[in-house]
């Protein structure tokens, strides 16, 4: 089945294609986003940089939400005109983890010698500290 969009958000995704456009032409120095308008930073010699180049040639507000099956990625999402885009990373490379307390742990494992054997490990409490990347020029990211 195809669904066809509303003449007024299909114009906005558009006119988001040209801005896109735009921004790629004037900052020969950023490759094109990849699948689905969705750049992944993660692979680059300085994440941290690379996208907030591409969050700053972009502008607008950007929000970040933790993803991934455990929380290790960073999405910055960001809509230009009618065209959602975001950039992924790993959480690590543009946040700072913070060990905030450390605990023991008791669990059981399967062990060489026996069926199942406890072990207690201690453990750190962490909580990861997300500055905005472009809190000199105003933009939420």
């Amino acid at each position: 089945m195809t669904t066809v969009m509303q003449n007024d958000t299909r114009a906005e995704y558009i006119a988001g294609l040209r801005a896109l456009a735009d921004v790629l032409e004037t900052n020969p120095d950023i490759d094109p986003p990849g699948n689905q308008m969705t750049w992944v930073t993660s692979w680059l010699i300085d994440p941290k940089a690379e996208t907030r180049k591409i969050i700053r040639a972009i502008g607008g507000k950007w929000d970040k939400r933790g993803g991934g099956t455990d929380g290790s990625i960073m999405v910055f999402e960001s809509r230009i005109s009618g065209l959602p885009v975001e950039i992924l990373c790993q959480r690590e490379q543009v946040c700072e983890r913070v060990v905030v307390g450390t605990r023991q742990v008791t669990k059981t494992v399967p062990a060489p010698d026996a069926p199942m054997v406890e072990v207690t490990e201690t453990v750190e409490d962490v909580r990861w500290e997300c500055h905005p990347l472009l809190a000199e020029s105003g933009a939420v990211a």
